[in-house]
């Protein structure tokens, strides 16, 4: 007996889906697929009395007589109680006779049941969708006849489960119930929805509903075998995963695991080997990112996460990304931005958002104070002019008190000049600040530093530049004197190699046995003595 389902299913009918809080075991242990439906209950009890349209007339029973039309007006009293000359006459026509009956007996319960079913569930859908919202209501259509099995509705039942996150416990039983039937589970698996766009996996992930992702993928880790006729035997993970048009330009299932920050993120990327038109696709018109490019600055974009994302580690989803397809290290969004450098502009928002621009602080203190009346220019012209009396050493000047309309214009000038110098100072400063902290960033941070050194271990030159540089920004990746014909070299041909950027990690490092030769004099025309605080100002 399969284990009966907790609390709440959903029920399949003409109507829609359907909420019933009963079950009937004699459904739960109905191997035939085509008795597989999903249904409030299936009356047990015989009809009696029915005298279906179009069919010959049966006398229920109890009564003594049956006629048949088209018949020799033969009287039937049970099977028992036919006439003998009738048994001896027309044996044939007797066991048609008697098969017709049986035959249309079953017919009769049959619709019995299918007008009971119909009126039971028919209330259920009335008294389940009242409870719906008006968007739900929408999401309810016909259903649809797919081989031969009845699927429940457009978007079916486990779309609507999918879409559930928060209420799955009460689901779960029935899920893993309704993957035990896998011919009809996968055809539900498979449907993608018109309305939602999104097979009921896609829609899990999309919506954060882990648990629901965690039991698709645990029943599809037990599918190690089949049973014969099964007519699962070709569906994977993948299928599931994969988009429908390798070139469209849409969402696919690794860029929702990754915004969502699922724990299932590794299981899902594992699920997509060996597909690699899944890792290149991109997400939007807009934006045209790689799922690399998504994982790369997820945990810097990112503001809060809820408990059940504490899991996702971005470090470990971009190892993985780029194991199992390197070539997404290269692929520029519409910005021109490989995921290197679109992690760099992140870091890059994030240091000048936290730390700021003296300049612009200084530049708002300013302006705040004007606008609010407590600065304006006559009160920093009277600040010159009061320090200008105030000052000692003009005692003695003749003109002590007097100061012309020239004098003051100038000193609003000065004023104005020594202010635009220190808001200048204050950018460079802070410019140069910023520089500094972001470069210190970008040779600590993590996922750079994985990015580079799979890099420079793996891709050619060419490659390695394409996906770490934008133009000027080329950094040298190895350094090698080899080359080198003289073992001797000057220490001025080592100084002209300081225009040289090297990257924090370099492919190798190759030093010959050379002999670096010092300059032991200077030329006595030239003022030498000062030739060693000059290296000093400018070294």
């Amino acid at each position: 007996m399969t284990e009966r389902p907790s609390d709440t299913h959903f029920e399949g009918n003409e109507q829609g889906v359907v909420i019933s809080n009963e079950w009937n075991e004699t459904t739960l242990d109905t191997q035939d697929g085509n008795a597989i439906q999903l249904q409030q209950q299936i009356t047990a009890d015989k009809p009696n009395g029915i005298i279906p349209e179009g069919e010959d007339q049966v006398t229920p029973e109890g009564e003594d007589q049956t006629t048949l039309e088209g018949e020799d007006q033969t009287i039937l009293k049970g099977e028992d109680q036919t006439t003998p000359d009738n048994k001896q006459g027309h044996p044939a026509a007797l066991d048609a006779i008697l098969l017709k009956i049986k035959l249309v007996a079953e017919k009769a319960k049959q619709e019995q049941r299918d007008n009971e079913k119909a009126q039971q569930t028919e209330q259920a859908s009335i008294n389940w969708g009242a409870k719906l919202s008006k968007d739900e209501k929408a999401t309810i259509v016909p259903m649809k006849e797919v081989n031969n099995s009845r699927i429940i509705t457009d978007p079916n039942i486990l779309h609507e489960i999918a879409r559930r996150g928060d209420e799955f416990g009460s689901y779960n039983s029935f899920v893993k119930w309704l993957l035990g039937r896998r011919k009809l589970s996968n055809i539900l698996l498979e449907q993608k929805s018109k309305l939602y766009h999104r097979r009921p996996l896609q829609l899990a992930l999309e919506n954060g509903n882990s648990d629901f992702v965690k039991t698709i993928i645990d029943n599809f880790k037990d599918r190690t075998s089949f049973e014969k006729g099964d007519g699962g035997d070709n569906l994977t993970l993948a299928t599931l995963l994969r988009p429908d048009s390798p070139k469209a330009i849409e969402l696919n299932c690794i860029h929702l695991v990754i915004e969502a920050r699922s724990p299932h993120t590794i299981d899902i990327i594992d699920a997509c080997e060996g597909f690699p038109e899944i890792f290149m696709q991109r997400d939007s018109e807009s934006r045209q990112e790689t799922p690399l490019h998504l994982a790369a600055v997820c945990d810097v974009t990112a503001e809060s996460r809820s408990p059940s994302e504490n899991r996702f580690n971005a470090l470990d989803v971009v190892k993985k990304l780029i194991e199992m397809c390197p070539d997404a290290l290269y692929a520029m969004n519409t910005d021109g931005e490989t995921p290197y450098r679109s992690r760099i502009r992140a870091l890059g928002n994030k240091t000048t958002a936290s730390a700021g621009r003296a300049s612009q602080v200084y530049s708002q203190g300013q302006n705040g104070k004007q606008q609010s009346g407590e600065m304006s220019a006559y009160d920093d012209m009277d600040t010159v002019i009061k320090t200008y009396y105030e000052d000692p050493a003009d005692n003695d000047r003749e003109d002590t008190g007097t100061i012309t309309q020239q004098d003051t214009a100038s000193s609003w000038e000065y004023a104005t000049s020594d202010e635009e110098d220190a808001v200048s100072t204050a950018e460079d400063a802070a410019s140069k600040e910023e520089d500094q902290d972001l470069r210190k960033e970008v040779i600590d941070d993590p996922i750079l530093c994985a990015i580079r050194e799979y890099c420079v271990k793996n891709m050619q030159r060419f490659k390695l530049v394409k996906a770490l540089y934008q133009g000027a920004q080329e950094r040298e990746t190895c350094f090698d004197l080899s080359i080198l014909v003289d073992s001797a070299i000057s220490r001025s041909y080592l100084d002209a190699l300081g225009h040289m950027n090297f990257e924090s990690i370099l492919a190798y490092v190759a030093l010959p046995r050379i002999t670096i030769t010092d300059q032991t004099s200077y030329d006595r025309r030239g003022r030498w003595d000062m030739m060693a605080p000059s290296n000093r100002r400018w070294g």
